[in-house]
């Protein structure tokens, strides 16, 4: 991958080809095979991960699963038995995310603060800029251009840059 980081959340068959960087993938990825069938043995089958998936949960809105250290499970929650390092434990000690080399598994649909959370650890991990940004604000660049999307209905200035509603800036690398 030319990526440092990949997530890929929900894939569900996780090919070996997935190499390259940070891999980020779970809930459900390595779920199901090629032919979309249940594969026989542990689940998830994702390439060099010693985890095993035991059981699943939802969760009702009301009722997320807090990790320590911040940041929850919503939705979605599995329970797993791992040989894996534990990277992630919910507050009752059991396991949320496991990591074997460069894969991480991550058990169950994170909020937005362990979205967070994850992504600027593993950022600071690989030596990437964050920029932490206003929720409408995305940003792309070019070989030559950095571009500055408003996708909000507001005008928003950040970072000295006024962005009208639905507009956009740019400026030249």
């Amino acid at each position: 991958s030319v990526y440092k980081i990949t997530f890929a959340p929900g894939l569900l068959t996780v090919p070996a080809s997935l190499s390259g960087g940070v891999i980020v993938t779970g809930p459900r990825a390595g779920s199901k095979t090629d032919e979309l069938t249940i594969p026989e043995g542990m689940i998830p089958q994702i390439t060099g991960l010693e985890t095993k998936v035991t059981h699943v949960e939802s969760l009702p809105p009301f009722a997320p699963m807090s990790l320590s250290g911040g940041g929850a499970f919503e939705k979605w929650r599995e329970a797993i038995e791992t040989e894996d390092t534990v990277i992630l434990r919910l507050e009752d000690g059991a396991p949320a995310a496991v990591r074997a080399g460069d894969m991480i598994y991550l058990a169950g649909w994170p909020d937005p603060s362990l979205w967070r959370r994850l992504l600027i650890q593993l950022a600071q991990e690989q030596d990437l800029p964050n920029m932490d940004l206003p929720q409408d604000i995305r940003i792309r660049d070019t070989q030559t251009h950095r571009f500055w999307f408003n996708y909000g209905p507001k005008a928003i200035t950040w970072n000295d840059i006024m962005l009208p509603a639905a507009g956009v800036h740019w400026e030249p690398l």
